[in-house]
């Protein structure tokens, strides 16, 4: 009877062994569908990011084609506008796109390790 009784406690012991390990999996489970949402969220940033810098470009190309058909003294007159603009449009940029990697490593990491 003895060998009844423990053999049922064994048995006991890992069903709820295994009940923790189940919970710890959907947890974790749960923890990457998180950090998935949080990656999807900073996608959808960058690529707004991206559209913008590509806009950048464009405009670039335009004041480029502009400098190319105005005179000499409008041109230095103008390149020191048009450095000053892109200048401040890339601080911009590198502003927007540290925002959205700060963002998408402050949410993995919450979604990752708790807190989210």
């Amino acid at each position: 009877m003895d060998d009844a009784r423990t053999r049922f406690l064994d048995l006991e012991q890992q069903a709820t062994d295994l009940t923790v390990e189940l919970e710890r999996l959907r947890e974790e489970t749960l923890n990457y569908s998180n950090a998935t949402k949080g990656l999807d969220e900073a996608t959808t940033r960058l690529e707004t990011t991206t559209a913008a810098l590509l806009e950048l470009v464009g405009k670039s190309g335009e004041i480029i084609e502009t400098l190319g058909n105005i005179g000499t003294a409008e041109l230095l007159a103008s390149n020191r506008e048009v450095k000053n603009e892109l200048d401040e449009l890339r601080k911009e940029a590198s502003k927007r796109l540290e925002h959205i990697e700060q963002y998408q490593r402050r949410s993995l990491f919450s979604k990752l390790f708790g807190g989210g």
